[in-house]
């Protein structure tokens, strides 16, 4: 509903309860028509303005999404247990086909540094976290510098681009730390 519309319904409303409190001091039944639909405006326009929602502002839109629409990227709403989930009891051919929608979004990922080995590509470098086991983490070179400081059991938070969706590991690409703590 307009803001407009809004302003137009609260006016009449607030009109209709001074003639609601003037119908009972003087001309009874005239006013109390009056008043009761002026008051049914004041109702209506309370209604519409708890309800109205901002076209840009999405409360329970987390961080990572909002972060995604400024950067042009997409960021998946689901979690890795529901992705790995899209092959449970079905054939590598099906999961593939459900997966396929959620690659090359993004992901923000979080966990304990198991391990950091240089990747075929020179210049990339590929993270494996204690939890989950199987999934990779592929830092590009401009992360680099802050990779090679990270230690076995430091914390990272980064957001990475889902490459690969399988029964049981995601392999991410792009990756970038957005925090790190020993």
């Amino acid at each position: 509903m307009t803001l407009v519309l809004q302003i137009v319904l609260l006016v009449l409303g607030a009109g209709g309860a001074i003639v609601f409190a003037a119908a009972i001091t003087n001309q009874f039944w005239r006013g109390l028509s009056i008043g009761i639909f002026s008051s049914l405006g004041v109702v209506a326009a309370f209604l519409t303005i708890t309800t109205f929602e901002s076209p840009t502002a999405k409360p329970s839109e987390p961080i990572a999404a909002k972060i995604g629409e400024l950067s042009g990227r997409q960021f998946v709403q689901t979690s890795r247990e529901q992705l790995l989930g899209l092959y449970k009891d079905r054939t590598s051919l099906e999961g593939d086909r459900l997966a396929r929608p959620y690659l090359g979004k993004w992901m923000s990922v979080s966990g304990l540094v198991r391990d950091i080995r240089p990747r075929g590509t020179p210049g990339r470098t590929k993270v494996f976290l204690v939890d989950p086991w199987a999934d990779e983490y592929a830092f590009s070179e401009s992360q680099q510098v802050r990779i090679e400081v990270l230690r076995r059991n430091d914390k990272i938070s980064a957001v990475c681009r889902i490459d690969t969706i399988a029964s049981n590991y995601i392999a991410y690409e792009d990756c970038e730390l957005s925090d790190t703590k020993p």
